[in-house]
């Protein structure tokens, strides 16, 4: 499959945090049906010194009864 990816730069400060995932995380759904989202991973992310590990367990944490239907991956990346 051949596919293009654009390019960007910016600064990356003190504290700045990055995370990388896939949409296994938003689509995890908890035992009424309803998916982690968008919301749910960016509030997850706000809290101070947040891992992909953190992340990761509040996805399993919301989904406890309901599916991963698809991988969820999480990386976080912290300049200190």
């Amino acid at each position: 499959m051949n596919s293009e990816f654009s390019e960007i730069s910016f600064a990356f400060e003190v504290g700045d945090r990055v995370l990388i995932y896939t949409d296994g995380l938003l689509e995890a759904t908890n035992s009424k049906g309803e998916e982690y989202g968008g919301s749910r991973l960016l509030e997850s992310l706000q809290k101070p010194c947040t891992s992909a590990a953190a992340v990761l367990a509040n996805v399993q944490e919301f989904a406890k009864g309901g599916a991963l239907s698809d991988d969820a991956t999480a990386i976080v990346v912290r300049r200190e």
